[in-house]
């Protein structure tokens, strides 16, 4: 339900986190343990275009790739 969140509001409850790629890394994270490997690239598409030089972040984005080839 976080990413359904468009509008940040400057309050101490909306973290900084909340608006970066974290939520689409766990989604991502969180998916390919579920065994959900096109969600988990989808997120972990998203995640990459927007911290794209975060190298586990590319790691787990080439992990899943990998999974899907199999």
């Amino acid at each position: 339900m976080a990413i359904d969140i468009k509008k940040h509001e400057k309050t101490y409850i909306n973290e900084p986190f909340s608006w970066d790629y974290t939520l689409y890394d766990i989604l991502s994270i969180c998916s390919f343990y579920l065994g959900s490997i096109d969600d988990a690239l989808k997120y972990s598409d998203i995640a990459v275009s927007m911290a794209p030089d975060n190298d586990r972040i590319i790691k787990n984005n080439e992990i899943i790739k990998n999974e899907i080839n199999k």
